[in-house]
């Protein structure tokens, strides 16, 4: 039995999470002078050891350090960082040169105009970016995958609709608050013709009839979101769109209020 064939329902055909088998193996840093900085996939976890406890004169000099590295790291492809990066650190990391998957967790970052010049981008995972409010430069890199969660002041989400590359889109609220996003239609999403994912977890969408327009985005297998629906109404879209096969639009019974009998979640 292959990886593939062993995903739960939980996570079949996502293109985010597909679970522990599927996880990218990352070299975790804290530090700059590690030996495998440059490789594939790197895991930034912070600046340094206790950076938090250093004297200032001792930050600025480790974020020099950092500053002059970064572009010289030819070699990864990968980078997840899981500490509040500020604007400058964000806008030396786009100068990462074959850098392909940018994961970045908790930022004050206002501006993602540099992303631009990250050539070869085709995945970016923000989360927690509380005074990000626009992000009208997505439309201008060809992503095959977009996440973003937790970044309630951002007022162009529609923008995203002219990301015609797009096979993964999730945006989410808060799940721990919880704190759900307002999505005012399903509709905007129409026109991402490429588009296999579509994940609404923890948001709210103002417009419910527009649920309908699930059926004109061919493309989808999968479809996550929240809240409340008309049984009826779920199984006549489930019943309608060929292709639409996992996610928690079609496996939970909203009849029910419970995951269908024979899903693994």
């Amino acid at each position: 039995m292959t990886n593939e064939e062993k995903t739960t329902d939980r996570y079949k055909l996502s293109q985010f999470y597909k679970g522990k088998d599927f996880e990218t193996n990352y070299v975790k840093l804290q530090q700059f002078d590690n030996a495998k900085i440059n490789s594939e996939n790197i895991h930034i976890q912070s600046l340094s050891f206790l950076y938090n406890t250093l004297k200032s004169k001792d930050k600025v000099e480790i974020n020099s350090k950092w500053t002059n590295l970064f572009p010289k790291l030819d070699k990864v492809k990968r980078l997840k960082i899981t500490f509040g990066i500020n604007q400058d650190m964000f806008n030396i990391i786009c100068e990462i040169p074959n850098l392909e998957e940018l994961i970045i967790d908790t930022s004050k970052v206002i501006d993602l105009t540099q992303l631009e010049n990250i050539k070869n981008l085709n995945r970016l995972e923000i989360d927690s970016f509380t005074k990000l409010t626009n992000i009208s430069i997505l439309e201008k890199i060809k992503l095959k995958q977009l996440r973003i969660e937790n970044c309630f002041k951002i007022e162009n989400y529609e923008i995203v609709e002219k990301i015609e590359s797009l096979i993964g889109l999730s945006l989410n609220g808060y799940c721990w608050g919880p704190k759900n996003l307002k999505i005012k239609t399903i509709e905007q999403f129409v026109k991402l013709k490429n588009l296999k994912h579509l994940d609404l977890s923890t948001t709210s969408l103002e417009d419910k009839n527009s649920i309908f327009k699930i059926l004109e985005i061919e493309s989808l297998e999968r479809f996550d979101i929240t809240g409340s629906f008309k049984p009826e109404i779920v199984e006549e879209i489930k019943r309608k769109h060929s292709n639409l096969v996992a996610g928690f639009f079609t496996d939970w019974d909203f009849k029910n209020k419970k995951m269908f009998d024979g899903k693994s979640w």
